[in-house]
Order: C-alpha cells, then sequence, then structure tokens
C-alpha cells in the first residue's frame, strides 16, 4: 500500500503495477481507489501466485504459481547434486498468465 501510494503520487504515475504476490495486490487497489482510479481502466495491476487474492474472485491479473512443478524441480536437483556432487542446471519453469479484468489497454499517450 505505501509503496503504491508512492508510485500513484508521482508526477508521471505508472499505468500498471506488478506485485509479488496476489495479496499485495489489495494495498495497490486500495492506494489507487484513494486516487479514484478505476483498476482495469486507469491502472492495471497484475500479481503472482493465483492463491492469496483476498477480495472478488475472477478479477486479478495474475500468473500462476507452478507449486508442483517447483518441488518437483527441487526434488530432482537436490537428488543430482547428492548423486553426482555437482551443482544442477539452473531449471526454467514456466507460471502461465491468467487473464483477468484487472489490466487495461496500454495508454496511447503518456
Amino acid at each position: 500500500y505505501i509503496g503504491a501510494r508512492a508510485l500513484l503520487d508521482r508526477d508521471q504515475p505508472p499505468t500498471a503495477i506488478v506485485v509479488a504476490r496476489d495479496g499485495y495486490a489489495e494495498g495497490v487497489c486500495k492506494a489507487a481507489q484513494e486516487k479514484q482510479l478505476v483498476i482495469g481502466r486507469d491502472l492495471s495491476v497484475i500479481g503472482y501466485d493465483d492463491l492469496t487474492w483476498p477480495l472478488k474472485p475472477d478479477y486479478l491479473t495474475t500468473f500462476a504459481h507452478p507449486g508442483i512443478e517447483l518441488g518437483r524441480a527441487a526434488a530432482e536437483m537436490i537428488l543430482e547434486w547428492v548423486l553426482t556432487g555437482h551443482q544442477p542446471a539452473n531449471r526454467q519453469i514456466e507460471a502461465p498468465l491468467i487473464m483477468r479484468r484487472s489490466i487495461a489497454p496500454a495508454p496511447t499517450s503518456l
């Protein structure tokens, strides 16, 4: 909330804010509402995890948290390290974007 207020108080505020957890988006939305901004029209808000959004369902655009895939990759990496003694290669795991109503088209002018 405090960080979002600071961003939205700038002379040229952002048109979109991405947060590390869906729960943090609640603070962004509160700060935007105090500025009379409409989420999904004046400001796009995107979260990450698709787990902790406490407000309206099917509202927040977010990235799905790939928990099972992360756990599987972690187990494979630990086994590789234990069995070979070598640091395993990094893995890339997709976090699918779930499009919902909290995003808007980019402005045509700033």
